[in-house]
């Protein structure tokens, strides 16, 4: 089976038939009593295409019948299983328990390699959960099982899940180390679409610490081989707009949205991740244009069902920024009751905590607000993701403003002298690494405060 992006890209164009075309191989060794290769038809390693593969879950479910419950094909049936329940009908629980029942059967036959699969692929599926310390903890316990070396393709899956975990969980050291061990595997395996993941890995947290030459670098390398990784050109886009390089950002930010155009609204990734750039350029830029296609699209992809929470967050993110840009009170409270899973964590290089401060202020509920850019301030500082405390102390600053506005004359004052001292903070951080329209914002504040 070559692990290249041409055999992903072929089933993101076959789809469903070419699920039919497994299924009737596997039907037609069954009716003639090949077990064996009907085992193999229905074990085929699909790619995990959520919402592209309807009746995966099924082929494999009936192969299960056709095998001993406790048998090592089961356990490698089960590998599968679990991943394309996930996947396709975003059954986390009955994920688990295919994957646990699969981690028995390995470890009896002391089949270290499949036990990594196992590990590997249930880590990813906690990501797609937005559980990234469960994520990581398989991770760890899947590295240390250290099998056989060239089974190259669990590696990259494991480091880049390690890289996703960390950098979610604020740990940019460890996440460097994971998206930097990623780049050999994925060159040994010589598949187009796993370096460009292990390089979008080593672009985010090169991104969220403010390396922008270094993040271009990977960026470009990554979309030499993969042209229409959404991984690499949300990012980017994001990356130039933040720069005030809005006509670079603008080509990469089309690139994305004729990637929507190709296909019809549906549960994945390549949609979520869109909607949330296409948000935060708007509130870089001020532009409003695009509100019709992010709530359009957002709404479309948030009713759909299965929907994984990390494509519905990345969806909301989105949605929840028009609500902030328009100050409409009543759209960010609903954002913000469905956007729990994001605290404490850095969400597409947005820190969760930040997105939640800016909904409250929406909803007028400043106090709250205060106390969710503190803990953005706490968690930005601690993984040094400098561009995002950047932002953090310029929107924790409106925040203190604008409480000041309506409070009494003593804390009119101490909310005063807080949001100079943030202002300050954000103009250093911004001047410094060359963050025009944040530092645009940021004056214009500081000149009318001290007004």
């Amino acid at each position: 089976y070559p692990r290249g992006s041409y055999i992903q890209e072929r089933w993101f164009d076959l789809g469903n038939p070419g699920l039919t075309n497994l299924r009737r191989g596997f039907d037609y060794h069954v009716q003639h009593g090949n077990v064996a290769l009907a085992v193999t038809v229905a074990g085929y390693p699909l790619p995990l295409l959520a919402s592209q593969l309807a009746g995966a879950p099924e082929l494999i479910a009936d192969a299960l019948t056709l095998v001993p419950p406790d048998s090592h094909d089961a356990g490698r049936l089960l590998a599968r299983y679990g991943s394309m329940l996930y996947f396709q009908e975003a059954d986390y629980e009955g994920a688990q328990q295919a994957y646990e029942r699969g981690l028995v059967i390995a470890q009896r036959e002391e089949d270290a390699l499949l036990e990594m699969q196992i590990l590997a692929d249930a880590a990813f599926v906690d990501i797609y959960n937005l559980l990234p310390g469960h994520a990581l903890e398989k991770v760890q316990k899947a590295m240390r099982l250290a099998p056989d070396p060239d089974h190259l393709y669990s590696e990259v899956l494991l480091q880049y899940t390690g890289a996703t975990a960390t950098v979610a969980m604020g740990d940019s050291d460890a996440s460097m180390e994971y998206a930097q061990a990623s780049l050999a595997p994925a060159e040994k395996l010589r598949d187009r679409t796993w370096l460009g993941r292990a390089l979008s890995g080593n672009l985010y947290v090169t991104r969220a610490r403010g390396n922008w030459s270094l993040a271009r670098s990977y960026c470009d390398k990554g979309l030499e081989t993969s042209p229409k990784d959404v991984r690499l050109l949300a990012p980017r886009a994001l990356l130039e707009h933040d720069l005030g390089d809005f006509d670079q950002g603008q080509v990469y930010l089309v690139r994305l949205i004729e990637l929507l155009d190709v296909n019809k609204p549906a549960p994945t990734l390549e949609y979520g991740w869109t909607v949330a750039t296409l948000g935060l350029v708007a509130r870089i830029t001020g532009d409003i244009s695009m509100f019709g296609r992010i709530g359009s699209t957002a709404d479309a992809v948030i009713a759909m069902r299965p929907i994984t929470p990390f494509v519905e967050t990345f969806a909301r993110i989105g949605k929840g920024l028009m609500a902030v840009i328009q100050k409409d009170a009543e759209a960010a409270e609903e954002q913000y009751h469905k956007l729990g899973l994001i605290r404490g964590l850095m969400a597409y290089l947005v820190s969760g905590d930040r997105k939640l401060g800016l909904l409250s202020h929406t909803m007028g509920n400043l106090d709250q607000a205060a106390h969710h850019f503190e803990d953005a301030l706490s968690f930005c500082r601690k993984a040094g993701y400098r561009p995002e405390l950047a932002w953090t102390c310029c929107d924790y600053a409106d925040t203190l403003l604008q409480r000041a506005s309506t409070s009494s004359a003593r804390t009119d004052i101490g909310d005063q002298e807080k949001a100079m001292t943030l202002l300050d903070e954000s103009l250093a951080i911004s001047s410094e690494l060359g963050m025009r329209p944040l530092m645009e914002r940021v004056l214009s504040r500081r000149e009318i405060l001290r007004a």
